[in-house]
Protein backbone atom coordinates (compact mmCIF):
# COMPACT_ATOMS: atom_id res chain seq x y z
CA UNK A 1 0.00 0.00 0.00
CA UNK A 2 1.59 2.99 -1.20
CA UNK A 3 -1.37 4.88 -1.27
CA UNK A 4 -2.16 7.62 1.81
CA UNK A 5 -4.89 6.35 3.81
CA UNK A 6 -7.61 7.46 6.59
CA UNK A 7 -8.57 4.44 8.15
CA UNK A 8 -11.88 4.91 10.39
CA UNK A 9 -13.45 2.22 13.09
CA UNK A 10 -17.25 3.63 13.48
CA UNK A 11 -19.15 2.99 16.24
CA UNK A 12 -22.20 4.60 18.09
CA UNK A 13 -20.53 7.37 20.03
CA UNK A 14 -17.29 8.16 19.14
CA UNK A 15 -15.16 6.42 16.78
CA UNK A 16 -11.50 6.00 16.32
CA UNK A 17 -9.05 6.28 13.23
CA UNK A 18 -5.49 6.40 12.08
CA UNK A 19 -3.86 8.05 9.47
CA UNK A 20 -1.00 6.23 7.30
CA UNK A 21 1.26 7.82 4.67
CA UNK A 22 1.69 4.52 3.35
CA UNK A 23 1.91 0.69 4.14
CA UNK A 24 4.04 1.07 7.89
CA UNK A 25 4.45 4.76 7.56
CA UNK A 26 1.78 5.47 10.01
CA UNK A 27 1.34 9.56 10.46
CA UNK A 28 -1.14 9.73 13.33
CA UNK A 29 -1.74 6.48 15.79
CA UNK A 30 -5.02 5.27 16.74
CA UNK A 31 -7.22 8.41 17.88
CA UNK A 32 -11.09 8.58 19.28
CA UNK A 33 -12.80 11.23 17.60
CA UNK A 34 -16.55 11.95 18.40
CA UNK A 35 -19.26 12.84 16.14
CA UNK A 36 -19.11 16.23 16.43
CA UNK A 37 -18.40 19.47 13.93
CA UNK A 38 -15.26 19.92 15.53
CA UNK A 39 -13.84 16.62 15.46
CA UNK A 40 -15.13 16.08 11.91
CA UNK A 41 -13.37 18.78 11.00
CA UNK A 42 -9.68 17.95 12.51
CA UNK A 43 -10.00 14.78 10.13
CA UNK A 44 -10.36 17.11 7.18
CA UNK A 45 -7.52 18.82 8.31
CA UNK A 46 -5.80 15.38 8.65
CA UNK A 47 -6.83 14.51 5.29
CA UNK A 48 -5.05 17.91 4.05
CA UNK A 49 -1.73 16.78 5.85
CA UNK A 50 -1.91 13.85 4.18
CA UNK A 51 -2.07 14.76 1.00
CA UNK A 52 -0.06 17.54 1.05
CA UNK A 53 3.10 14.58 2.57
CA UNK A 54 2.58 12.58 0.12
CA UNK A 55 1.69 14.32 -3.17
CA UNK A 56 -1.81 12.01 -3.49
CA UNK A 57 -5.36 12.25 -2.75
CA UNK A 58 -5.76 9.80 0.48
CA UNK A 59 -8.09 7.26 0.51
CA UNK A 60 -10.61 6.68 3.44
CA UNK A 61 -11.34 3.39 4.54
CA UNK A 62 -14.77 2.52 7.09
CA UNK A 63 -15.07 -0.38 9.24
CA UNK A 64 -18.73 -0.38 11.00
CA UNK A 65 -19.29 -1.95 14.45
CA UNK A 66 -22.18 -3.42 14.36
CA UNK A 67 -24.97 -2.43 12.31
CA UNK A 68 -23.87 1.03 11.90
Amino acid sequence: MNQPVLSIDVAKGKSVAAAFLSYQDCMYKPFPFYHSAEDLQRLLTILEELRSASGREPKVVLEATGNY
